[in-house]
This record gives C-alpha cells, sequence and structure tokens, in this order.
C-alpha cells in the first residue's frame, strides 16, 4: 500500500543538492515549468491525469493535465483524490496538535491509550511510546498476518481495530522499540485510532474539528460528502486499467483520506508558513526532527520523513488507483503538490523534477 517506497536513498541525495543548485538560466516562469515537466508524462501514459500545486514565495500556481477519467474532462483544483500515506502526516498533526494541547505525550506508552484487555506488545526495556509509531520505530510490522482481504483489490475495507487488537495480543516484537526504522502502515493505523479514541470522536470526526475546519479544507475526509463523490476522479492502475477505490474500515489513520488540490494547497501553505495558522504550535512540534537519520534510515518528523539536505519535508503515497506527493522546503520558501489517479511510482520522479525547478527558478 500506501507509500511503501520512501522515496530511493538516490533520489534523496539528489535532492539535496538540487534544492541549493545555481539558480538556472531559463527564464520560463513557474506555470511553464510545471507544463513542461508535466506533459511528458501525459503523453507517454505514466499518468491518466494530474493535479499540481507550487508555492513559492508569495505565488500559488495550480495546473492540470489529463482526464479525471477515460474520455472525461480534466481535472480542476476540486477534483477528488485518494492521498493514501499522506494521511500519516495528518494523523501525525493529529498527534501533535493533542501534545500542544497537553492531551497526550509524545514519551507516553501507546498501552495506556488501549482498551482494557488489549495488550500492546512491549520491548525488554521499555514499552512501545506514541512518537516510536510516529516515526515508524515501534518495532511493529508493515502489515499484520491478520487481513481477510489483502489480496484483494480493496485490501483495507474490511480490517477493523477488533481484528487489530487481536494482532497486537498475540504478536511479539522482532526488535526493540526504537532500534530501528521499519515502516509500519499497522503503527500509524493504531496511532490514529488511539488519537481519536483519546479524543472520544472518530478519526473523520477528529480531523474535521482539529485540522480541515481551521484550515478550511473543505474537501478534506474519509467519508467522503456526496458532492465529493460527484468530483472524485476515477483510479486508474499504473498501466492505465480502470480500478477500485479503496475504503477503510475504522482504521484510516495510514492512508483513508480524500482530498482536492485546493485543499492540499492550504495544507502545504500552513506547514510553509506555520505563523499563519491556527494550528501553528501543532504544524512545528510535527515538522520537528525527532528521530535522526541513521546510515539508510531517514529522519523523521511526526509522520514527515525528511530529505538528505536536512530541512525538506515530504510524504507519498499510494493506493490502488492514485499516487501522490507532497514536498515542502521552508528555506526556499517552496511546496509541491502532486496528486494522480495514476497508481505509479514514476509520479514521484515528477514531484522531485518539480521541486528541483522549482529552487533554480
Amino acid at each position: 500500500m500506501i507509500g511503501q517506497n520512501l522515496i530511493r536513498i538516490g533520489m534523496l541525495l539528489v535532492l539535496a543538492s538540487a534544492v541549493f543548485a545555481a539558480p538556472s538560466q531559463a527564464d520560463d516562469d513557474v506555470a511553464a515549468s510545471i507544463q513542461r515537466l508535466a506533459t511528458p508524462y501525459i503523453e507517454s501514459k505514466q499518468a491518466v491525469g494530474l493535479s499540481i500545486g507550487v508555492l513559492k514565495g508569495d505565488q500559488a500556481t495550480t495546473q492540470h493535465f489529463g482526464q479525471n477519467r477515460t474520455g472525461g474532462p480534466a481535472p480542476d483544483d476540486n477534483t477528488i483524490y485518494e492521498i493514501a500515506s499522506i494521511s500519516k502526516v495528518f494523523t501525525g498533526l493529529l498527534l501533535a496538535d493533542a501534545v500542544a494541547r497537553k492531551q497526550l505525550q509524545l514519551d507516553q506508552a501507546a498501552q495506556e491509550l488501549l482498551p482494557k484487555g488489549v495488550a500492546m506488545p512491549a520491548g525488554e526495556t521499555r514499552p512501545i511510546q506514541l512518537d516510536d509509531l510516529a516515526t515508524h520505530r515501534s518495532g511493529l510490522p508493515r502489515l499484520p498476518n491478520n487481513m481477510p482481504s489483502l489480496q484483494t483489490d480493496n485490501p483495507y475495507a474490511d480490517y477493523t481495530t477488533a481484528l487489530a487488537y487481536e494482532f497486537l495480543s498475540s504478536h511479539d516484537l522482532r526488535r526493540e522499540p526504537d532500534a530501528a526504522h521499519e515502516y509500519s502502515n499497522l503503527g500509524f493505523a493504531l496511532l490514529g485510532s488511539v488519537v481519536a479514541d483519546r479524543a472520544q470522536l472518530s478519526y473523520d470526526q477528529l480531523l474535521q474539528q482539529r485540522i480541515a475546519e481551521p484550515l478550511q479544507m473543505t474537501d478534506t475526509r474519509v467519508e467522503m460528502t456526496a458532492s465529493m463523490r460527484k468530483r472524485l476522479a476515477t483510479p486508474h492502475t499504473a498501466d492505465g486499467t480502470v480500478t477500485a477505490n479503496w475504503d477503510f474500515a475504522d482504521m484510516p489513520g495510514a492512508g483513508g483520506i480524500r482530498s482536492s488540490l485546493a485543499d492540499m494547497m492550504r495544507f502545504a501553505a500552513a506547514n510553509l508558513n506555520p505563523e499563519s495558522s491556527k494550528l501553528g504550535p501543532a504544524i512545528e512540534i510535527a515538522w520537528r526532527v525527532h528521530r535522526k537519520g541513521v546510515g539508510q534510515e531517514p529522519a523523521m518528523g511526526l509522520g514527515w520523513h525528511i530529505a538528505g539536505d536536512g530541512s525538506t519535508r515530504w510524504h507519498n503515497g499510494q493506493t490502488g488507483g492514485y499516487h501522490s506527493m507532497l514536498m515542502i522546503h521552508r528555506q526556499a520558501g517552496i511546496a509541491v503538490v502532486v496528486l494522480s489517479n495514476t497508481a505509479s511510482k514514476k509520479i514521484d520522479t515528477l514531484a522531485v523534477e518539480l521541486l528541483q525547478a522549482m529552487a533554480q527558478h
């Protein structure tokens, strides 16, 4: 699922050097650069449809390419996409918000937030903490071994908290918490669940109350409104075949959010300039380095991956029919959002190319 490829180390190294590269001699503007870079992905059928947003300084630019469905019109700022594992950035921010409100602590044992009778596996030296879950250092596996529909085109639709609790109560950790980075969709799904439970809200309700409403993101939610369903881009596999949307039972924190380019640009702007947002304190908590990179292991914020340059925060995501990428570099004043209704990892390359081009303008 969702964001498994953490962008190849080589790509991160390219990104690290590119952000501070010498200015380009090209005189094309931001919109022309986006069109120049994105058009080949549509012409070569690597993407059916693309929605791209760039923030550079005080300039916001959005452009759209291809089709929102085969034979249909081009997408627009309000087209709805599954943003997949970018949901983890929202879940990390929900944790940060609870910390800013002094409702939770980062070093709090996750076990304390589980229902009575559910046992979170623990290490020999300490329990799994909330910040372990938010930085992929819990020791929990990428996926549990009791997913009934894992091999279908809607693998998370019937994976419930009850099944997750059953898995946790019988699982032994392969390594100590915080011993190593291991990308875990299960860990983030649990994190979203326990943070929402502490607030006595569903994940979607908490998302609306703490993030979407303060940032005026009217099209960002798990359960779509009727209007959102009408604007939902048709999902496609990497070869352009129409496929199924993904559903999430009651644990959407790892990849269940849907959104539009307009909303994701608001989210990017808030993270680029947190002082302008009501969520500023929480954004800053999530943004800072919580785990340093060691060897090939990435440095992590809460939900954020931190690129090799030490500055760029990013997250990608992929479901069965969509791919997405969000990249933010505060020092350069740049944010890039790419949303596609095609499940192709090549979208990551486009996003990096866009960030490099913006850094050279």
